[in-house]
């Protein structure tokens, strides 16, 4: 891109002063240069355009269809060309349905939609996305290794924060020195992300033992096995298995062992 600009449109204030339009709030008289005008010639990126409030999305449809600017404490309108590329979390067709999203606008900016699909369905992306994270840490001094225990973990989660939650659990991981799987429990803890409708046991053995999840076994077999598991994934250290399944470190111990009773 021979120019670019990032526009996170969050504040009334601050989308006015974007687009350089006059008179967009009280005391909008000194002249400077919005995003448009820095952009020109090149690409716009609008992050998150649909929490736009109502009166910027028809300012920005004004920009977009007239291609000029009015930049700030002047009438004097400027050619701008830029091309603009917007991104959104939200369900931009529904909320037009529902009057939050101005339907002009929407089609305005839907020339070439791109659907960027969860992280969770894309989840061969991981190895090429940790690599590069893995770089990055080991040069900022916090080498990170995975195990294939970890791996599993990560293709059993199903990642509702995407691409930016993956990232930051591996560098808790690499910060806290707890490895990948202990700092996934530890998201899950934090956020209350678990699987809906599985107890405890089913969470462990999808998590530990995902190709045998669907096996009919007694109980206590099926307890022992990913307890073990547990602990093969942190080399044999029962704090931490304990810590990451939520038991306390006897109870890992008895089940372990065979001696938990009924």
């Amino acid at each position: 891109m021979p120019a670019g600009a990032r526009a996170p449109f969050q504040q009334h204030r601050s989308c006015a002063a974007a687009l350089s339009h006059p008179g967009a709030f009280t005391g909008a008289v000194r002249a400077g240069r919005g995003m448009f005008e820095t952009a020109n010639g090149g690409t716009l990126f609008l992050d998150e355009v649909g929490e736009l409030p109502l009166p910027i999305q028809t300012q920005l449809l004004r920009v977009l269809e007239e291609k000029t600017i009015v930049p700030l404490g002047t009438f004097e309108p400027r050619p701008v060309d830029v091309r603009v590329v917007a991104a959104t979390h939200r369900d931009l067709p529904r909320d037009v349905a529902a009057g939050r999203f101005r339907a002009d606008l929407w089609y305005r900016l839907s020339v070439l939609p791109l659907e960027v699909p969860p992280f969770s369905a894309r989840i061969e992306d991981a190895k090429a996305i940790a690599d590069s994270v893995q770089r990055d840490l080991a040069r900022a001094g916090y080498p990170l290794r995975l195990t294939p225990a970890d791996w599993k973990a990560v293709r059993a989660y199903d990642w509702p924060g995407n691409v930016r939650q993956f990232i930051n659990v591996l560098k808790r991981a690499a910060y806290t020195g707890s490895g990948l799987s202990e700092a996934m429990a530890a998201e899950r803890r934090l956020s209350g992300q678990t699987p809906q409708g599985l107890d405890e046991r089913e969470r462990a053995l999808r998590l530990f033992c995902p190709e045998r999840a669907e096996e009919v076994r007694p109980e206590e077999e099926i307890r022992a096995a990913y307890m073990r598991r547990a602990l093969a994934a942190f080399d044999g250290n029962r704090a931490r298995a304990a810590q990451a399944l939520g038991v306390a470190e006897n109870t890992l111990r008895k089940w372990v062992d065979g001696k938990s009773g009924a």
